[in-house]
This record gives structure tokens, sequence and C-alpha cells, in this order.
């Protein structure tokens, strides 16, 4: 890429290792393999709540780095439900790509929203059109993630076993209201109504979130105090997303989080070795605290003297003085 723009070249030739010409290549097609490899591309089908809950926590997670995120959206009813989801997130546009209307390099993501129609009933001509649709969706890009809300967990568990068969490496997942048996399927089922409250992740979880919260806090504190301010929804919402968004951040630098003593020692050596990386991190996580916060509506607050008088937030009014972009 560099010589191709040092010298103004619209293409390349390549040669194999006995220096036979085999072909051309372009500044295109070197950018079109760079945004496969390093963009996140997820797929949600259906807008309503639970659709909505989830483009919120990719928002979150998402923030990775060197790694682009890419989120399509499609439902039925797409510009009401985008228009319900964008004015409770005033800020949403300023920092992300919203069908292409803001391409500042600085964003954080893109979302596009486009309305698809999905047939309910379960006949073979609303079959094939369904995964036609699913086709025209998904185009040429390599699905990483697939969430399906629609309208009724028969329909969801439909729309779900063909993505399956159209989107290959990607995994796909789908809501379920009612407690009864989905049946075999190769997609994966999201019961909605379940108590995870007393499962041993949900715990870990907890706990992990906690620890957040005491580093940002500092650590030579009452830990009593903290855990009940540490319940306080602002302080609680941050922590977990922050202690979700843990195996994505190490993911995107190369670091399994499936051994967490091994993951820890690695990272350290990650840290050591590479001076700027611990600051490219720190940008991250600041995304990712930006988009929790914009997620939940707040907006950045601006009035300095307020500021020095009472402080960075005023989480009644969702107002926080730094919601301001950073990049890695």
């Amino acid at each position: 890429l560099e010589k191709i723009e040092y010298y103004k070249y619209s293409a390349m030739p390549v040669i194999d290792r006995s220096g036979h010409y085999v072909g051309t290549i372009t500044e295109g097609d070197l950018l079109t393999k760079i945004k496969e490899e390093y963009t996140l591309n997820i797929l949600i089908i259906g807008f309503g709540n639970y659709s909505q809950r989830f483009l919120d926590y990719c928002l979150q997670v998402g923030q990775m780095h060197r790694i682009r995120l890419d989120v399509k959206v499609v439902s039925n009813e797409i510009e009401r439900d985008k228009k319900i989801y964008v004015k409770a997130r005033p800020l949403l546009s300023e920092f992300f790509n919203i069908n292409g209307t803001n391409n500042d390099g600085e964003t954080y993501g893109d979302i596009s929203f486009a309305k698809t129609e999905f047939r309910s009933d379960d006949s073979r001509n609303s079959t094939n059109y369904n995964g036609e649709q699913i086709k025209k969706v998904v185009g040429n890009e390599q699905m990483h993630y697939i969430f399906i809300a629609i309208q009724n967990d028969s329909l969801n568990r439909r729309l779900a076993d063909l993505c399956v068969q159209t989107c290959r490496n990607c995994s796909v997942n789908f809501a379920v209201e009612d407690k009864k048996p989905v049946g075999s399927t190769k997609a994966n089922p999201v019961f909605i109504g379940e108590d995870i409250s007393k499962e041993k992740s949900c715990k870990e979880l907890e706990r992990m979130a906690f620890n957040a919260h005491l580093v940002w806090c500092g650590l030579n504190v009452d830990f009593e105090k903290e855990r009940a301010k540490f319940k306080n929804p602002y302080n609680y919402n941050s922590s977990v997303s922050n202690a979700i968004s843990v195996q994505y951040k190490l993911h995107s630098i190369g670091i399994d989080m499936k051994n967490c003593l091994s993951a820890a020692e690695k990272f350290r050596e990650c840290i050591a070795n590479d001076k700027s990386l611990r600051n490219e991190l720190i940008a991250v996580e600041h995304r990712r605290w930006c988009a929790e916060k914009i997620c939940e509506g707040y907006k950045c607050k601006d009035d300095f003297d307020d500021c020095a008088e009472n402080g960075t937030k005023d989480e009644k009014k969702k107002l926080h003085m730094c919601l301001v972009k950073s990049s890695s």
C-alpha cells in the first residue's frame, strides 16, 4: 500500500518465487482483504426491545484494538424502530457512522438500518422467499455473528436455520420467549426469560465487575462502602460492561481467555514489549465507556463552571464531561 501510494500506481505486478509474472494487484484488492480480516460483521434481524438491547452491547464490547465494527440491522418496520432507538440515544450519530451519514475517520463503528420483509407462515414459498432475503442482506460479507428476534419463536427459529445454511463460520443466535424445547438446530437459542442469577458464570462476571469498580475508585477503600456504591446502576452497568468486554479486547491483541492465568501472563508480556499498546488499549476502553453511556442516553456536559462546582457528571440529567472522542 505504501509503494502504491508513494509511486501513485493504480496496480502492481505480482511474480511467483521463480520470478514468473502471475498477475496484478490493486489498492482495492488490498483494502478489501484488510477490511475482511479486521472488521467484525454483525447482523441483527428484527429490531424490537431484545434486539435494541443486543445492539447496545455490540456497540460497547465491539470496541476492540484495531478492529472495525460493522453492524447491519434489518426489520419490517425499520424506520419506526430506528427513530425510537436513535431518539433515546442523542449522541449516537456523533460517535457512530449511521447509514453513511458520518464519514469521520474517528467514528466508533458503522451501523446500517434497512427495511427487509420476512414472511411469517411456514410454507415452502415463504421459506424460499425468506432465504433469498437473507442472501440479499448478507451479500458478499463474511458475517461473524447473527442475532434474530423478529416476531415469534417459530419464525425466529426458521430464519436462524436459513442463516446457518447461508452463512458459514458464523455464530447464529435466535430469541426464544417460550420455555418449551426448541428441537434440533445448529443455531443457538437465547432463552429470554431464563434466570441466570444463580449460574456460576454470572457470579464470576459480577466478581470481575466489582474488581473493575475497585480499580476505578482506588484500591485503598472501605470494601463494604464500595460494594454499596457498586450497586448504583451508574457504577454497576459500567463495571459489568467492562467485565464482559475483557475477552474481546484480549482477543483483538491475540490472547485467548480460556486459561485466565496464562492470559494474564501473556497480557503482561504484551504490555512490557510494546509500550504504545497500553495507551492504545486505554483509548479502546474509553471508547467502550463512551458507547455504554451513549446507549444509556447520556450527553456531553459542556458547562465547565458547573463541572468545577458540581463535578463532571449529572446522573439525573444524564450528562458527563468526558463524553469526547478518543482514537487508538
